[in-house]
């Protein structure tokens, strides 16, 4: 990174992340170099995306992927799923747009988060993140550069001291702050927050796979 200061999933993507959870690290990284960190956060983006027919099949995987890396992401990660697993499609449909989209209770866009809603410098980061994008060859989908999903799904893509970058500068403290907006709801997806912060705040585990 040089930076100075509804997201829907590809099917690419997710045929990418999810062909073999359990063998994902190596998998995904020999395709975009990553170390275990980012690929896990690329893994867990898949479920910040808009739920569609393949949510819940997405989960079992998941599971087993990411606790047998991140056991301290474990636990909400399973409370996620049993939430959403007791959820029919229609409503998740509903929760994800009530959550992120319409009226947002958290938005997902992460410069609101770091410079305010009206601040300037907002623009010159998504300018920022969108130039290193386009540098290494991932695509936007249409979505703003800012989005929490995109960013964790770009995470992958990243060797370890541009990733620890991008989490101490864009990741960790919009995503603690989205899981204090929603601590005291029974939102599900407050432990997928919780989940994905406790993998920024851990160690890398594992060499970066080249």
């Amino acid at each position: 990174m040089t930076c100075s200061t509804g997201c829907r999933c590809s099917s690419e993507d997710d045929r990418s992340l999810m062909s073999n959870a359990q063998a994902m690290p190596s998998e995904c990284a020999g395709r975009t170099g990553g170390t275990m960190r980012g690929i896990t956060l690329a893994q867990l983006a898949l479920m910040l995306c808009y739920p569609d027919e393949q949510f819940h099949s997405k989960l079992d995987g998941l599971t087993d992927s990411i606790g047998s890396v991140y056991p301290e992401a474990l636990k909400p990660f399973k409370r996620f799923c049993e939430l959403s697993k007791a959820s029919s499609l229609a409503e998740l449909e509903e929760l994800y747009t009530r959550t992120f989209d319409l009226a947002a209770i958290a938005s997902p866009y992460i410069t609101g988060y770091i410079y305010g809603d009206e601040n300037y410098d907002r623009g010159t980061l998504m300018a920022c993140l969108s130039e290193n994008y386009s540098r290494l060859g991932f695509e936007l989908e249409g979505e703003l550069p800012d989005h929490l999903a995109l960013l964790l799904r770009f995470s992958s893509w990243l060797d370890e001291e541009t990733l620890d970058e991008l989490i101490e500068y864009c990741l960790r403290e919009p995503v603690a702050q989205m899981c204090e907006q929603l601590r005291n709801s029974d939102n599900m997806y407050f432990f997928l927050l919780s989940a994905i912060s406790a993998v920024l705040n851990s160690a890398q585990r594992g060499d970066s796979h080249k």
